[in-house]
């Protein structure tokens, strides 16, 4: 039987013949926005097969693996999506079918899935039968925002139902270990945000530890896969001799106090350096541990001064020091390239007048970059500079420009902020 003529296919067709090395950005931006049409639309009618397949074979994925050439993990995706968009109540299904429409990703619809499996099974109803309100949320944001969107909706009814979330969250703590087919152990587990952001600043502390010792022996050379590789000797360190074995692996965690945005109760907003909400009495019980934790609260209000004299270093010495990377953690939570979301703790620290072309290691001249961005400013000519207000511009070699929209409000260029050290 002849396929019938779809305007998806039509349009498909048209992108395959256009001559993309000549395009300009802004035709990449118009193609990339049809091509992301068809890839939600196909992710739909995958999901529709998936359900199918699920509902006619005894062994889905290993069918669905083998027809498609794929992996077991897509596999299961794939099966997952098509059992959410059946079985997860009237948001569900318009989420299903939105992405028969190429309205909304797949990706969509797992931040659905996986913001309803926290809730009890008492409230998942209600949160299923708003679905007019989240499939219009899915349409209008994107994966992130829809996800924080359906966060704060799932917090809403757990209050309503007097149901503590972090008290959930230690409840659905857990850890697996299995065998890959390599022979390689793997480990796999979730913490609560408490918990896990303890673990987190103790690696943190324990690989820096590392950084002043002897390289490990077959410690790649790249340097996403040597921090990665540090990591997981930094976690076999603590597990043979605890966080208190070396002097510098005291861990340090930095939290954000926004005064100028308030939670629900009129208490400053907390930032954890993590996508995370944890209340206020957390940062009292992060105070009794004092021994592993440390907590550095830089507060995002008022006029502040610098009184540390530890922010302009000159030319005494390359590396930021603590202190200035705990303000820039406060000023720029992400790379300050335009548009990019990796955090703080994944970054760099880059000199804008480069070290080698006498630039010198002050609070002004310092910003956060991730590695890809990083890389791409010394070796393909990117030029940033950063206003009174640290307002970025990004300079192209063509000469396009880029720049953050939206300043921190709270920032006072006459004086630079001081962090409160606790205790």
């Amino acid at each position: 039987m002849e396929a019938p003529h779809h305007p998806i296919a039509e349009q498909l067709a048209w992108l395959a013949v256009q001559p993309v090395h000549e395009l300009s950005r802004e035709a990449c931006l118009t193609h990339l926005a049809q091509l992301g049409q068809i890839t939600r639309f196909i992710q739909g009618l995958h999901t529709r097969y998936a359900a199918r397949l699920d509902q006619v074979s005894p062994t889905p994925e290993a069918d669905h693996t083998a027809a498609t050439r794929g992996s077991k993990r897509s596999a299961s995706q794939a099966t997952r999506r098509g059992r959410g968009r059946r079985n997860t109540g009237p948001a569900g299904m318009a989420l299903g079918d939105a992405m028969d429409h190429g309205d909304i990703s797949g990706e969509h619809l797992d931040a659905y899935l996986s913001v309803r499996a926290t809730l009890p099974p008492e409230v998942r109803h209600q949160f299923s039968c708003d679905h007019e309100r989240i499939a219009h949320w899915a349409r209008t944001l994107d994966v992130e925002q829809f996800r924080r969107r359906l966060r704060q909706r799932a917090d809403e009814l757990r209050r309503q139902h007097g149901i503590d979330r972090l008290d959930q969250q230690r409840r659905n703590t857990h850890l697996r270990t299995w065998t890959d087919l390599d022979g390689m152990v793997r480990l796999s587990g979730a913490f609560d945000p408490e918990t896990g952001l303890g673990l987190r600043a103790a690696l943190a502390a324990m690989v820096d530890s590392l950084h002043h010792e002897p390289t490990p022996t077959h410690c790649p050379d790249d340097p996403v896969a040597r921090q990665d590789f540090l990591r997981a000797h930094a976690l076999l360190r603590l597990l043979d001799h605890g966080p208190g074995c070396t002097g510098r692996t005291r861990a340090e965690l930095v939290v954000i106090a926004d005064t100028t945005q308030l939670d629900h109760e009129g208490h400053p907003t907390l930032d954890w350096g993590l996508p995370i909400d944890l209340p206020l009495e957390a940062l009292t019980r992060f105070y009794e541990r004092v021994d592993r934790t440390t907590i550095i609260d830089v507060t995002r209000a008022g006029t502040l001064r610098d009184v540390s004299r530890q922010l302009d270093l000159g030319r005494t010495t390359r590396l930021a020091n603590r202190t200035q990377r705990r303000l820039l953690r406060a000023l720029h939570p992400t790379c300050i390239v335009p548009g990019c979301s990796a955090p703080f703790d994944c970054c760099d620290i880059h000199h804008l007048t480069w070290w080698r072309h006498g630039g010198t290691t002050d609070l002004a001249n310092l910003a956060p970059l991730c590695n890809t961005h990083h890389q791409r400013v010394h070796n393909d000519q990117w030029r940033l500079t950063l206003d009174h207000r640290r307002n970025v511009t990004l300079t192209l070699p063509d000469g396009s420009t880029f720049r953050t929209e939206h300043p921190p409000p709270w920032f006072d260029h006459s004086a630079a902020p001081v962090p409160s050290l606790s205790p």
